[in-house]
């Protein structure tokens, strides 16, 4: 019995001794690192206000060039989608029978103005008779209105020529403004009417532009008292 309380006496100083020293060794241990942060600056910059607005871009001019004159198409002068300017001619429609039209407006006038001449010489001629009394008066006054009519038949060929002569110009088709030309909607050998108003392409000018937008109107008024002035 004696045997037995010395053996559990000196296990127990043994497990004390063992504690004392686990304990000795975790307070020998090293302490943990100090935590990773990181440091930023505070730099105050103005920030822009961006605004983003559903809208749609449109040109400031659209030009429809149509056909003036009635004719065939004979070739497209212009590349499509590029950017053209005032005059750039752009279609060139079949000019012999405008041609033809303006000879034969040409040879009407010339018809009419010796028509003229020959009145002028008949009134010039009777004056003298009717002063001597060679002739009535009726006859004068005859070849007065003959001279009358054929100045009004010269003014109206004058006015043919001059139609004639804008229509052989038609038959090449400018464009009326700078700006971009669009698709062709007319190919070589298609038949063109003026009084159709036959559509041959359209040309739209981008600069500057218009930017519609499709927002409220409240929505966009907020929008452009919140945003900063220009500078």
């Amino acid at each position: 019995m004696r045997q037995f309380l010395q053996n559990a006496v000196l296990v127990g100083a043994l497990s004390l001794l063992l504690a004392a020293c686990s304990d000795d060794e975790k307070g020998k241990q090293p302490a943990p690192p100090p935590p990773e942060v990181e440091v930023m600056t505070v730099d105050p910059r103005p920030i822009p206000n961006i605004i983003e607005l559903p809208g749609r871009v449109q040109a400031v001019r659209i030009a429809e060039i149509r056909a003036r004159v009635n004719g065939i198409i004979q070739e497209r002068l212009y590349e499509e989608g590029t950017d053209v300017e005032v005059g750039t001619p752009l279609f060139q429609i079949d000019p012999r029978e405008t041609r033809a039209n303006l000879k034969a407006a040409k040879a009407a006038l010339e018809r009419a103005e010796a028509t003229a001449l020959n009145a002028a010489q008949d009134v010039k001629r009777y004056k003298g008779l009717v002063a001597k009394q060679a002739i009535s008066q009726q006859e004068y006054d005859t070849a007065l209105a003959t001279l009358r009519t054929a100045k009004a038949d010269v003014s109206q060929a004058e006015a043919n020529v001059q139609s004639a002569e804008l229509e052989l110009e038609y038959t090449t088709v400018e464009s009326p403004i700078e700006g971009r030309a669009g698709r062709a909607q007319v190919t070589e050998g298609a038949l063109v009417s003026a009084s159709e108003g036959t559509l041959l392409t359209t040309v739209e000018q981008f600069d500057p532009v218009y930017v519609t937008s499709l927002s409220p109107v409240p929505t966009f008024c907020r929008s452009v008292r919140s945003s900063p002035p220009a500078r």
